[in-house]
């Protein structure tokens, strides 16, 4: 443990209150319904006088209420934690104790909420000695306090809502200090010193004006020590706010275009972005570095104490000629008049963004042309390191049998070598785009769709399968003779093991038999072809006998090839006649058709289904729907995402709005992770003026929810994004963003293939913050019967299993 000089002088400090009460009697809170602070039958010993002690023992999980009256006092205050944790309110009145605060201070978990209530106190100790402990001062509440020692060989969250004074804050590494911000608050926190370790989260109220003058501060007349491990800032409206540290304050602007996440000399690096276009100028303390660098696309940049001599802004270099101090300003185009936001800095380096182009040239230059990840399926191999693309670039790399618009290409992801997969051999050339396809988990076989050069300018493209490893592609949407199908042709769908190939097409010589009426097509049709020896078969027969009396297409297949799920307006599959568009499931080796598009009652959604994604097990079916009746709320304006379970037939809701969202649009092209953990989907979210479409990650474990298509400084973007593909754990997600601005510098392309790398947290670690310990014990029982977060194995339902799990992988912070 780290004792600074802050924290031996809190220890002091209670200690000797401690003291001066320790004479009194001890006094039991003992009605767990809670009640009148001062009605004496609900005390073991009486309503406390100056100096007793106060305690209250853990009595369960639901919340209890204390009435105060105008001017309670006692010695000390005790909220003991236990396994079940406490959940104590004091509303209303005044308390006033001459001792400490304790909560949590051993072993267990408890809380205490200040709700509309004056406190003054010696003390507040929280969530030390193993202790999971949180205090909360809301809206209409003050604390002062002596001292504020939190978070020591135990967890500690401490939400500010109201007004906090305290003479020395003493944040331990256990500690979070979440700040709700209501608008134009001078100083809700006020210390005469601050010691740190912890986390600053803050948190901004949904019913604050933005933009306001000023949201936040701590003000410290004394001094400010250490650092906080991590400070998490929101985004009001379309501004990151300014986050500023120095030696006796921080605060908040939300106007100012820097961003600065963490300002810690010697600590960590700060990160500094700008939200919208600037002109950027660098001065030297002796005059001007480089006159007038200007971009039309946000920059992003680090600054940080080390001897780092080169940054990168906006795709030019800004070589500082030594260390000494110089001055960065940046003027906003946007406000009307300019604002110039200043920082003082020792040196400056290169920024990690942290997406980057999938696409890549030989000289590593952007791609001269758009490219965009494949809509159809498997874009990217389970272990992320392959991926499809295709692209309207020419300088890429050469492809042997001249320029195509569009060509399809396979990048490796860690090397970033690219290799062609549209090229003609001996026996076919192709003539037209190549629009959609998938890959093989080894990333050796590629199937996809082209048009070869003998269907003449208008003719069809067909569904190929080339694989790398030989040089060989073969034609897959073939009849019986080897014909070309004679109709339409749509996503061909390989198996994870690269075995076998399903493919859509209305084309009539490729059914077993032909139509009565030969002069019209047919339906669109499933069709399975199998790499080994290159046979078609008809997938999609009806319980007639029949091919299926409606259109089947969207297939989307599991690792072995014998489960597919598939779009289809057929009414002769399955023992249904609804009609509309469901989602099938069929099973190659039972040979059996089952609807998947209903809910865990087994009810089948009321209307239109589509983008089915299965897992590489064939358990878990993503998909999305405008129909009612599976989780949602009715809505048949709107599609949502839903998981379905398919061996234990569980459906959930994936896409609840968010972030205090009052009304969303539609959630689509949906991806989940093998592990069932992650659930990835595109749709658009609009609260007040609207922020455009989003790329966002589930975890189903703890329920966080990931905004992948954040820039690296934290905005997201009015963009518009595609079908992404993930990693079979989550952790490298690749899609296709309209927009330039989430990658720095480069060509002004309106689709861009990009790539990032997301973190998984350890699945027991429920509040990320690399240890499994007792703060993520405390949520895991918080949820307990529900789903979550907190369910480790995914069974729909926290309770004794996932337990288990969590102490199994107990390994707390040393």
């Amino acid at each position: 443990m780290r004792f600074s000089a802050n924290h031996l002088r809190a220890v002091v400090c209670v200690c000797a209150f401690v003291a001066s009460a320790a004479c009194g009697d001890a006094t039991t809170w003992i009605n767990p319904k809670g009640g009148a602070w001062s009605d004496p039958a609900n005390w073991s010993n009486g309503v406390p006088d100056v100096d007793d002690h106060a305690i209250f023992i853990a009595v369960g999980p639901a919340p209890y209420a204390v009435s105060l009256p105008p001017s309670a006092v006692a010695g000390s205050l005790i909220v003991a934690g236990g396994d079940v944790p406490t959940a104590l309110t004091f509303s209303g009145g005044a308390l006033s104790v001459a001792g400490t605060v304790s909560v949590a201070t051993g072993a267990g978990s408890a809380g205490l909420v200040f709700e509309n209530a004056n406190i003054a106190a010696s003390a507040f100790v929280v969530g030390s000695g193993g202790g999971v402990g949180a205090i909360t001062v809301d809206e209409g509440s003050t604390a002062n306090v002596g001292a504020v020692l939190s978070g020591f060989n135990g967890n500690a969250l401490l939400t500010v809502e109201g007004q906090l004074t305290a003479n020395i804050m003493d944040l331990g590494s256990g500690t979070t200090l979440r700040v709700w911000c209501r608008g134009a608050i001078p100083a809700p926190i006020v210390t005469g010193s601050m010691d740190r370790d912890g986390t600053l989260e803050l948190v901004v109220a949904t019913d604050v004006d933005v933009p306001t003058p000023q949201l936040f501060a701590i003000e410290s007349g004394d001094m400010l020590t250490g650092a906080f491990d991590r400070i998490v800032t929101p985004t009001i409206a379309e501004y990151t706010p300014l986050l500023e540290l120095d030696d006796d304050s921080v605060s908040v602007m939300p106007l100012d275009p820097l961003v600065r996440l963490d300002v810690s000399v010697g600590i960590a690096p700060a990160f500094v972005g700008f939200a919208h276009p600037i002109s950027f100028v660098a001065t030297y303390s002796s005059g001007t570095i480089d006159e007038g660098f200007a971009s039309d696309a946000p920059l992003a940049m680090q600054f940080a104490t080390s001897d780092a001599s080169v940054a990168i802004i906006g795709g030019a270099e800004l070589v500082i000629l030594d260390e000494s101090p110089f001055t960065l300003i940046a003027s906003h185009p946007n406000f009307g008049v300019p604002i110039e936001g200043t920082a003082t800095v020792a040196a400056i380096q290169a920024e990690s963004i942290p997406f980057w182009r999938v696409a890549t040239t030989a000289d590593s230059a952007p791609p001269n042309g758009p490219t965009w990840i494949l809509g159809g399926g498997r874009a990217m191999t389970s272990d992320g390191r392959y991926a499809l693309f295709v692209a309207g670039a020419t300088n890429i790399v050469e492809v042997p049998d001249g320029e195509r618009f569009p060509s399809l290409f396979r990048t490796d992801l860690e090397t970033g070598d690219v290799v062609p997969i549209d090229i003609n051999t001996p026996t076919v050339v192709f003539a037209g785009a190549s629009i959609d396809g998938s890959i093989s988990d080894d990333g050796s076989r590629v199937a996809f769709l082209a048009r070869p050069a003998n269907e003449g300018e208008w003719g069809q493209p067909h569904a190929w399968v080339r694989d790398l490893s030989t040089g060989q592609t073969s034609l897959v949407s073939h009849d019986a003779g080897g014909a070309l199908a004679d109709g339409a042709v749509q996503l061909p769908s390989i198996s994870g093991d690269g075995s076998v190939i399903y493919f859509a097409s209305n084309a009539e010589n490729l059914l077993p038999a032909p139509l009565d009426d030969s002069a019209l097509h047919p339906p669109t049709q499933i069709y399975r072809y199998l790499v080994s020896t290159g046979a078609v078969s008809l997938v999609t027969v009806g319980m007639d006998g029949k091919p299926a009396n409606g259109g089947c297409d969207s297939q989307s297949v599991s690792h072995d090839g014998n489960i597919v799920a598939f779009e289809s307006h057929a009414t002769n599959l399955i023992e249904d006649n609804s009609g509309g568009q469901r989602i099938i499931i069929w099973n190659a080796e039972q040979g059996t058709f089952v609807r998947a598009d209903v809910s865990t009652a087994g009810v089948g959604a009321s209307s239109v289904s589509s983008a089915p994604f299965l897992t590489s097990n064939g358990r878990l079916l993503a998909f999305e729907s405008y129909g009612e009746g599976l989780g949602a709320p009715p809505d048949g304006n709107r599609s949502d995402v839903f998981l379905r379970d398919l061996l234990v037939g569980t459906t959930e809701w994936m896409s609840p709005p968010v972030d205090g969202a009052s009304s969303y649009d539609h959630w689509r092209s949906p991806r989940v992770s093998d592990d069932g953990r992650f659930v990835a989907f595109v749709g658009g979210e609009y609260v007040g003026s609207g922020i455009g479409e989003r790329l966002r990650r589930v975890d189903r474990v703890s329920g966080a929810i990931d905004e992948i298509s954040l820039s690296p400084w934290g905005l997201p973007r009015p963009v518009a994004y595609f079908t992404p593909a993930f990693t079979a754990d989550g952790s490298r997600i690749v899609f296709t963003a309209d927009d330039k601005n989430l990658v720095v510098a480069g060509p002004d392309f309106k689709l861009t293939a990009l790539a990032r790398n997301l973190q998984v947290p350890q699945i027991a670690d429920l509040n990320s913050d690399g240890a499994v310990d007792a703060m993520d014990l405390a949520i895991l029982i918080a949820a307990w019967g529900g789903a979550t977060p907190g369910d480790l194995n995914l069974d729909g339902t926290v309770n004794a299993a996932d337990l288990a799990i969590l102490l199994g992988a107990w390994t707390p912070k040393p």
